[in-house]
């Protein structure tokens, strides 16, 4: 949350488990929550925006009350998989559940 700057702590140590459980190939975007509370806010943009050109991550700042940037994140993702997993989609078989009364 950009609300929270102990969030941002976590985000390194979330980063590492993910790729652990994960592999390297795995899509990830950086996404900041709670844009809509500048007010409120603790993270800066531009600590964020270096961390996740560190890390070769896209990176978005959402608000799910305002629906700002929410379904960016996840065209994003689906982008990042599709290239990711391209030979997934080209084998994918259509199965047909069926039963056979004899």
């Amino acid at each position: 949350s950009l609300t929270q700057e102990n969030s941002l702590r976590e985000i390194e140590s979330l980063r590492q488990q993910i790729y652990r459980v994960k592999g390297k190939q795995v899509p990830i975007v950086v996404a900041g929550t709670k844009s809509d509370l500048a007010a409120e806010r603790e993270v800066q943009r531009s600590y964020i925006q270096e961390l996740s050109s560190t890390w070769k991550l896209p990176f978005y700042e959402t608000s799910a009350k305002r629906n700002w940037h929410v379904d960016e994140v996840f065209e994003d993702l689906v982008r990042q998989m599709r290239a990711a997993y391209p030979e997934e989609r080209l084998n994918r078989k259509k199965r047909r559940n069926g039963c056979i009364i004899s």
